[in-house]
């Protein structure tokens, strides 16, 4: 089964409220995510993984669509220079 991060999945860094939001959904589902630890510029540490599956459930759900607007609105705030 295949495993991804957060961002494997949406190509893109996640922020907090999104990570928290899947985490207690994953939670409710009884999906245990696994941790990969990662470097790159911005970030050091652990990221939790998620069978790919499960992600897509999360993100086909409308209940998720106003997690997902406020994260985009992050990391474009974030990434503006």
């Amino acid at each position: 089964m295949e495993q991804q991060s957060l961002f494997d999945f949406l190509g893109r860094a996640a922020g907090p409220e999104l990570g928290w939001s899947v985490a207690k959904y994953a939670s409710r589902e009884k999906v245990v995510p696994t941790t990969r630890q990662v470097v790159t510029k911005t970030y050091v540490g652990n990221v939790n993984v998620y069978p790919a599956i499960f992600l897509e459930k999360y993100f086909a759900d409308p209940n998720h669509k106003q997690v997902l607007a406020q994260d985009i609105e992050w990391y474009n705030k974030r990434n503006k220079k």
